[in-house]
This record gives C-alpha cells, sequence and structure tokens, in this order.
C-alpha cells in the first residue's frame, strides 16, 4: 500500500515536470525572433498622401494637401512647399528592414512605448502610422514600430527627413517676399500685407 501511495506521489511529480517543461517550451516559442530583413515594410505612394502629421518633442506638425497642394493646418495662408513636402514622404514610398524581431512584446527595449518620433501618413483609403524609438547598441540603426505586431531596424532612418523647421518648409518661389524674424513666441513670418507666426 505504501509502495503504491509512493509511486502515485513520484508519478504526480513526474507529471507535473513534464507540464512545467511543455509550458516553457510553449513560452520559449513566444519569445522575440529575429530575422534578418532587407524587406521592403511599407510602401505608400506619396501622391496619394492626403495627409501628414508628425510628433517630435513635444510639438506636433500637421498638413493636409488642398487643390492647390499643401496646407498648413495651422495657418491656411502659410506658403508650403510641395517638394519639402515631397522629401518627407520619399523615406515611405520604399521603408526598407535590416532586421525583424518578431513577436515584440516589451517596446519600452527599443524606445517604442514613448517614441522619439510618431509619424502619420493619411491616404484616402488607409492611415499609416510610424513609431521611431532609439537607435540599437550594436549598429545604430532605427528601432521603428509601422503597427503589425513586430519591430523593425531600419535601413535608412526616417527621422533623417524630420530635422526641418517650419521656414525649411517654404515655398522657395516666396521667399524673396517673406520677412523672417526671431521673436519671443517663436519665428515671425511677414508676407506681403500678413503676417505668421511659427516655432
Amino acid at each position: 500500500m505504501k509502495r503504491s501511495k509512493k509511486l502515485c506521489i513520484l508519478l504526480g511529480i513526474l507529471i507535473a515536470v513534464c507540464l512545467a517543461a511543455l509550458a516553457a517550451m510553449l513560452s520559449e516559442e513566444k519569445k522575440e525572433e529575429i530575422k534578418t530583413s532587407g524587406e521592403t515594410v511599407l510602401s505608400v505612394e506619396s501622391a496619394k498622401v492626403t495627409a501628414l502629421c508628425w510628433e517630435q518633442d513635444g510639438t506636433t506638425w500637421s498638413f493636409h494637401r488642398g487643390d492647390d497642394g499643401w496646407q498648413y493646418d495651422d495657418d491656411a495662408e502659410f506658403p508650403v512647399s510641395d517638394s519639402a513636402m515631397d522629401a518627407l514622404l520619399e523615406p515611405f514610398r520604399s521603408l526598407s528592414a535590416a532586421f525583424t524581431i518578431e513577436n515584440a512584446e516589451d517596446l519600452g527595449r527599443y524606445g517604442l512605448d514613448e517614441p522619439t518620433c510618431t509619424i502619420t501618413l493619411t491616404t484616402d483609403d488607409e492611415t499609416y502610422t510610424v513609431k521611431l524609438g532609439d537607435h540599437s547598441t550594436m549598429d545604430s540603426q532605427r528601432y521603428m514600430d509601422i503597427g503589425d505586431g513586430n519591430v523593425y531596424l531600419a535601413v535608412s532612418d526616417p527621422l533623417d527627413a524630420y530635422d526641418v523647421e517650419l521656414k525649411d518648409l517654404i515655398a522657395t518661389s516666396t521667399l524673396e517676399t517673406i520677412t523672417v524674424e526671431q521673436t519671443e513666441k517663436g519665428i515671425k513670418f511677414t508676407l506681403p500685407g500678413n503676417s505668421n507666426e511659427g516655432s
């Protein structure tokens, strides 16, 4: 009787160990997998983008495409350069990843819980949100999240195109008629018969 009881206890322990091992294996399968990529992970035609917004360092920039070209949401009279806007959209025409981190759960490891910059592109059919995080320590490539559950290391850093100020987005044909001066509130742009302030 005692031997039978011991065997039952040992069998119970063996089953518990097997279940624990199985759970560990399943958990291991869910862990992040890093794969060499090189593939295009996002492709948005610039001509189809109807709105562009990005948030960086606590500042939000918003633009939309009107009948006469791009317009600055905060000031419809601001002369936006279409070519400058095209340059901002260019990184997303073919956004490629050097590496893909699948099943990424802890976005904080990549600086994506509080992104350095969040960029939103809107078309008639869809809205795309790209979050840019920290640089990887090994190769200084930018971590990015496009909302599909993976984390990518960008081949080219999209943030490079967004190192701009409002004055960089002025249509060049209007530069000769614009006076720019620094004020306490930011940068003041004076147009013929008009004035605009930005930062």
